[in-house]
């Protein structure tokens, strides 16, 4: 059995290291340097003091206050989600360190968005490559447990470009049913700002809805209830297939099984394009591009990210149950909750800066959500990491995790949860 580890900084990933050959040992076999796979992200730039730059510019910061979230380097988070960043030669000397802690020379990002040492990784689009310091640059697609920050790989030369991954498959594909009864939905004052907001830049209320990523409809029918026509543009055929379904009687409703990269809808002919949760997997490429041709004047682009947020409501379960995702999970470092007032979407600010929305708001909704065990297991069931994992390992995890909730936490979960609006204006004349 192969160890595969992912984002996580040298001191984490030597313990898991040296944890994966202890248990090989008492098992009575040897891993060699193959065995042991590291996803990363990387950054390549002419000079060290140009990554450092771009790292603090990209570490995600409050909405608040303004100020950096987390801290930087060695594969916090909080340093743009980058493991490797710096020149080539700089770079090298980073990726040394992981391979005399043990990490495989060849088969380094199984899936991620760096890969090192020539290794091949389907999915790769474009490429960087440097073979005298054995180290290529590119992007793959996104295959996490928690989504990435908003830009995987940069290159910054001359002829420099900024691309993240695409999204060839819905993660969710397998799973609408068990989606649908679990994910939460939003709440409807939501709607009632977004609306409002909408229709005080129309000067009439909107009418033409675009919804990218609906999944099982948690947002839809709330937009439905609101009169619009909506054209749903789902990329997993499963959903799409249960979105049909599930709204069959509803004439307002056109489901698209389709990426919203390759949509062909009239350009301005939209009033509002809305994505529920789902935005992070829009490619960068169009990802603000794309809208604002299909936008029409003064039409809304709505951005609503479900935010887990540190608070007193989980009564300690995520910090206290960490340990078991890091045994079935290795590699892969807790999400850090923020505060609820820094809740917000994953690209706010990409957002705020892509230069062609204006009037850019932030409405944060808090929405705590109680599950029963089953119902707690069956979420983490739809989460795409979970269905990646094999099956054996997976119904492994999940038969631990509710047993540890059953005997320590009364048999519920609460999830602290603030549901996270960001709505701009289409910018006219660009």
């Amino acid at each position: 059995m192969n160890l595969a580890i992912g984002f996580a900084p040298l001191p984490v990933v030597a313990k898991n290291i040296a944890m994966y050959r202890e248990q090989a040992a008492a098992a009575g076999w040897t891993p060699g340097p193959d065995s042991v796979l590291y996803r990363a992200r990387l950054l390549v730039t002419d000079d060290d003091e140009q990554a450092q730059a771009i790292v603090q510019r990209m570490a995600p910061r409050s909405p608040s206050t303004g100020a950096p979230l987390g801290g930087a380097g060695g594969g916090n988070p909080g340093a743009g989600g980058f493991q490797f960043f710096g020149t080539p030669d700089t770079i090298v000397g980073q990726v040394r360190g992981f391979h005399e802690a043990g990490v495989g020379g060849r088969d380094v990002a199984c899936s991620g968005v760096a890969e090192l040492r020539g290794a091949r990784c389907a999915g790769w689009r474009r490429r960087w490559w440097a073979p005298e310091r054995e180290v290529m640059v590119g992007t793959a697609t996104n295959d996490m447990r928690r989504p990435p920050s908003p830009y995987c790989v940069e290159y910054l030369s001359e002829s420099s470009e900024v691309h993240v991954p695409r999204l060839e498959s819905s993660p969710f594909d397998a799973v609408p049913e068990v989606y649908d009864r679990v994910r939460p939905s939003y709440p409807e004052e939501l709607f009632d700002a977004l609306f409002a907001y909408c229709a005080e830049g129309l000067g009439r209320p909107p009418t033409e809805v675009l919804e990218v990523g609906p999944g099982t409809g948690q947002a839809t029918a709330s937009l439905l209830a609101r009169g619009v026509h909506i054209t749903a543009v789902e990329l997993g055929p499963g959903p799409a297939a249960f979105l049909s379904a599930k709204f069959a009687d509803e004439p307002r409703l056109k489901v698209v099984n389709a990426a919203f990269e390759d949509v062909e809808v009239a350009a301005g002919s939209i009033d509002m394009i809305v994505s529920a949760t789902a935005y992070h997997w829009i490619d960068a490429d169009v990802r603000w591009t794309l809208p604002h041709r299909l936008l029409r004047e003064n039409g809304v682009l709505a951005l609503i990210d479900t935010v887990q947020v540190a608070s007193e409501a989980d009564r300690g379960y995520f910090a206290a149950s960490q340990d078991i995702y890091d045994r079935w999970l290795p590699g892969e470092p807790p999400g850090a909750a923020p505060a609820p007032e820094d809740a917000a979407p994953q690209q706010w600010d990409e957002f705020r800066s892509c230069g062609l929305f204006e009037d850019i708001q932030l409405w944060q909704f808090r929405w705590d959500q109680r599950y029963e065990r089953e119902r707690y297991i069956d979420l983490v069931r739809s989460y795409s990491g979970t269905n990646r994992m094999e099956p054996a390992a997976r119904e492994g995890f999940l038969a631990e995790l509710g047993a540890y909730i059953d005997d320590n936490w009364d048999g519920y979960v609460v999830r602290p949860l603030v549901m996270a609006l960001a709505a701009g204006r289409r910018c006219s004349g660009r």
